[in-house]
C-alpha cells in the first residue's frame, strides 16, 4: 500500500490501518510506504490484534518527507501468546521536518522491531516512545538507530517497559552521530519494571561520535517493584494488584497518551492492566 500526501495538505483525521490474525487468516504481511510532501502533515495508525496458532505478522513501513513536513506514526500490537510479530520501519527526512513514532507491544511468543531513521538534512528531527510487556516465554528484541549526517538534527528515543515470567528481551538504541552533523542532538533512555525473577532484561544503548559538536546522552533504569511505593499505595487503600497497575500505567502513559484515538487510547489501557493481571 501506498499514500501520498500533497504539499501544504494537512490530513485532520488519522489514516488507520487495522490487521486480525485468526484461524482463516493466519498470517498477516504488509508494506507501506508514507510520502508526506513539503509543508504536509499527517497521523498513520497500524493496528495489528489476533492469536491464531503459529500466527505471523510481518511488516515494513516506509516514511519519506518533504521540507518542514509532519508525521505521526502510531503501531499497536495486541497479539495473544501464540502469535509471532515482526516489524520494520525506516525514515528518511527532509529539512526541517518531523517524525514522531509511537509503538505499543504487548503480545506475542516474539516480537522482533527496529526503526532506521535518517536525519540528513539540517533540523531534521525523529522522536521515538515505545513502550512493551513481555510475559510467559516471550521473546522480545529491538534494534532502534538514528543517523545523523546533517546539522542542527534532533532525536529523542524512550523506551519503557514491564517483564514478567520468563520473558527474555533485548533492546539496542543506537546514536550514530556523523561528520558533518554539528550541533546534532541525541537522547535515548529505557526505563524496565522486573515483576519476575526469572524474566531476562539486556539493554545496550550505544553512541557513535565521528563529530566533535554534538550532544549524545543515554541512561537506563532497570529495577523490580520498589517495596516502599508498594507499601505507600496500600496504605492509602489500594490492593496490591491495583498498586502494580499504578505503577505500570505511570511509565506508559507517556507513550499512550500520544495516540489519538480515545478507543484505542482506551483498549491498549485495559490490555495492558489484564496481561498484568494474569502474570501477578
Amino acid at each position: 500500500s501506498a499514500l501520498t500526501v500533497a504539499e501544504g495538505v494537512e490530513v485532520n483525521d488519522p489514516v488507520q490501518f487495522e490487521v486480525t490474525l485468526d484461524a482463516a487468516h493466519p498470517t498477516a504481511l504488509s508494506v507501506f510506504s508514507l510520502d508526506a510532501k513539503a509543508h504536509s502533515s499527517v497521523t498513520l495508525v497500524q493496528v495489528v490484534r489476533g492469536d491464531a496458532e503459529n500466527g505471523v505478522a510481518a511488516s515494513l513501513t516506509r516514511i519519506r518527507t518533504g521540507e518542514g513536513a509532519h508525521v505521526k506514526l502510531v503501531q499497536i500490537q495486541l497479539l495473544g501468546s501464540k502469535a509471532r510479530r515482526w516489524n520494520a520501519v525506516a525514515v528518511e527526512e527532509g529539512p526541517g521536518a518531523k517524525v514522531e513514532q509511537v509503538r505499543v507491544e504487548l503480545g506475542g511468543s516474539l516480537s522482533a522491531c527496529g526503526t532506521r531513521a535518517m536525519l540528513g538534512t539540517p533540523k531534521s528531527e525523529y522522536d521515538l516512545d515505545a513502550v512493551y510487556f513481555g510475559g510467559e516465554d516471550a521473546v522480545l528484541d529491538y534494534n532502534d538507530v538514528s543517523v545523523h549526517t546533517a546539522k542542527d538534527t534532533l532525536c529523542e528515543m524512550h523506551t519503557a517497559g514491564v517483564l514478567t515470567g520468563n520473558a527474555d528481551k533485548i533492546l539496542r538504541g543506537t546514536i550514530d552521530f556523523r561528520r558533518g552533523a554539528k550541533r546534532g542532538v541525541g537522547h535515548e533512555s529505557e526505563d524496565v519494571l522486573l515483576f519476575s525473577p526469572h524474566a531476562r532484561n539486556r539493554t545496550a544503548p550505544l553512541i557513535l561520535c565521528g563529530e566533535e559538536e554534538v550532544e549524545g546522552q543515554h541512561a537506563a533504569s532497570i529495577g523490580r517493584l520498589d517495596e516502599a511505593k508498594l507499601y505507600y499505595l496500600r496504605s492509602r487503600g489500594l490492593s496490591e494488584a491495583q498498586a502494580r497497575r499504578l505503577m505500570v500505567d505511570a511509565r506508559f502513559a507517556p507513550a499512550i497518551e500520544k495516540i489519538p484515538l480515545e478507543a484505542l487510547r482506551e483498549e491498549v489501557r485495559a490490555e495492558a492492566a489484564r496481561r498484568l493481571d494474569e502474570t501477578c
